[in-house]
C-alpha cells in the first residue's frame, strides 16, 4: 500500500510540474536513450570488427557452427527419445531434428574442397544439389540470414549448452551479413573509380588493368593478384572480403578469375552482386 501510494504521490508531483519543465525531462530522456542506442550501436560494431579481425576464417568459423548444431542436435535428439519426452514436448523433438539437418548442410556448404579419393566426388555433387536447390545459399548474405535462423532455432531450446550455441550461430551469421555488405562497399568503391579512370575507351582501361595485374601472365587472375589489383586504388580488403570478392567474381568457380567474368563485373550495372 506503501510503494503504491509514493508512487501516486510521484505521478502527481510529475504532473504538477510547468510544461516547460515536462518538455526539458522528455528531451532529456530522449538525448538519453539516443546516446545510450548510439553507444550500444558502436560496441556492436567494435564486436563485429573484432570477428573480421579473427585469425579464424570464417568460413572455418561457419563450419565449427555446424559441426556443434549437428553434435549437440543428435545428443539432444538421443535424450528425447531416452526420456520419452517426444510426447510431452513434440517441438522440441522436431527444433533437434531441424538442428542436426541444417547443422549437416552448414558443414558441407562451407567445408572446403575435399580431395579425397570416394569422399569427393558425392560430397561435391551434393554441395551442387544444395546450391541448385537453395539459390540464397550460393550468397554469404543469404548464408548469415540461415545462420541467424539457426542461432534463433537453437536459442528457443533454452538449454545452456544451446544459448551458447545459439549465441555464438547468430553471432557468425552477423559477422557473414557485415562481411557481404563490406565487400560490396568496396568492390563498388574499386568500380567508379576505375570507371572514372576509363576516359572514352573503357574497355581498353579494363583490360590493361587486368594485364597489369596478371603477374604470372596466365591470362588469370588469382586471390592475391585481385588483392594487389584493389590495394591499388587504395581500397583494403580483409582476408574474408577478398575470399568474398574471389567467390563472386569467379563465375565458373575455377579457381581463377578470367578476363570475360572480370569484364562482366565491371560492365553490371547492378551494384548488389557482393549480397
Amino acid at each position: 500500500a506503501e510503494a503504491g501510494s509514493s508512487s501516486t504521490s510521484a505521478n502527481n508531483l510529475i504532473n504538477n510540474l510547468p510544461d516547460s519543465i515536462k518538455e526539458q525531462l522528455s528531451s532529456a530522456a530522449v538525448e538519453h536513450i539516443r546516446a545510450e542506442g548510439a553507444k550500444l550501436f558502436e560496441t556492436g560494431k567494435n564486436i563485429l570488427a573484432a570477428g573480421q579481425a579473427s585469425p579464424w576464417h570464417l568460413q572455418t568459423l561457419c563450419f565449427v557452427g555446424g559441426f556443434a548444431l549437428c553434435t549437440t542436435g543428435c545428443l539432444g535428439f538421443i535424450n528425447i527419445l531416452n526420456a520419452l519426452s517426444f510426447v510431452v514436448n513434440p517441438p522440441a523433438f522436431f527444433i533437434e531434428l531441424y538442428l542436426i539437418f541444417f547443422g549437416f548442410i552448414t558443414m558441407v556448404v562451407e567445408m572446403p574442397p575435399v580431395k579425397v579419393g570416394l569422399i569427393s566426388k558425392p560430397l561435391d555433387r551434393f554441395k551442387n544439389d544444395i546450391h541448385q536447390w537453395c539459390k540464397f545459399l550460393t550468397l554469404l548474405s543469404g548464408r548469415g540470414c540461415f545462420y541467424i535462423f539457426q542461432g534463433t532455432l537453437a536459442l528457443a531450446q533454452w538449454t545452456f549448452v544451446n544459448f551458447i550455441l545459439g549465441a555464438y550461430m547468430f553471432f557468425v551469421g552477423l559477422l557473414c551479413l557485415a562481411t557481404a555488405y563490406n565487400t560490396k562497399k568496396k568492390m563498388t568503391d574499386v568500380k567508379i573509380q576505375m570507371k572514372n579512370l576509363g576516359g572514352e575507351s573503357d574497355e581498353l582501361m579494363m583490360k590493361s588493368k587486368f594485364d597489369e595485374f596478371d603477374a604470372d601472365g596466365s591470362g588469370t587472375i588469382n586471390t592475391s593478384e585481385l588483392g594487389a589489383l584493389v590495394n591499388s586504388f587504395g581500397v583494403n580488403l580483409t582476408r574474408d572480403e577478398l575470399a568474398h570478392a574471389m567467390q563472386t567474381l569467379d563465375s565458373n568457380k575455377s579457381g581463377w578469375i578470367e578476363y570475360n567474368e572480370f569484364a562482366e563485373w565491371f560492365k553490371a550495372t547492378n551494384f548488389n552482386q557482393f549480397v
